[in-house]
């Protein structure tokens, strides 16, 4: 969350400058445009700044696209900041807690298993039964199924 610093945002608006195009002005007023540029970038965690006035783009962007890119991105980092210190879970758990809750995921009602057929089961009726028959491992049955099985 620190800032940029102004020589890093003046060198990205530098270069914003050379690869998109714009209407020409003085010097004056490149200087304080940029100024106000810096001044509102500043606002924002470093990476942020520089990612969004990095973003391609054809022409020179206005400040207020500039703020509603950094606004929409900080916007998400609060959130998953706010996240990640709440919860003693893992990290990966709490991303996918996040993810969810951004997509507005709906959680399955208490009664999916019976609404898709499925039988819920009691704790007596999940454990196996004990099998009522052996089977028969005699050599003479043990031969005789063998000699089915080869055509025999």
């Amino acid at each position: 969350m620190t800032p940029a610093t102004e020589e890093i945002l003046a060198k990205e608006l530098l270069r914003l400058r050379v690869v998109t195009a714009s209407r020409e002005k003085s010097n004056i007023d490149l200087e304080l445009m940029a100024a106000a540029y810096i001044d509102d970038m500043r606002k924002y965690p470093a990476d942020i700044a520089a990612k969004v006035i990095r973003k391609r783009r054809q022409w020179w962007p206005t400040l207020a696209e500039l703020a509603d890119d950094a606004d929409k991105m900080l916007a998400t980092r609060k959130l998953l900041h706010k996240h990640f210190s709440g919860t003693h879970c893992g990290p990966v758990q709490a991303a996918m807690a996040v993810v969810s809750a951004e997509r507005g995921e709906r959680k399955l009602p208490f009664d999916w298993k019976e609404r898709a057929g499925m039988r819920s089961q009691s704790v007596k009726e999940a454990a196996p039964e004990p099998l009522s028959w052996e089977p028969n491992l005699s050599p003479v049955s043990v031969y005789s199924s063998l000699l089915k099985t080869i055509g025999g």
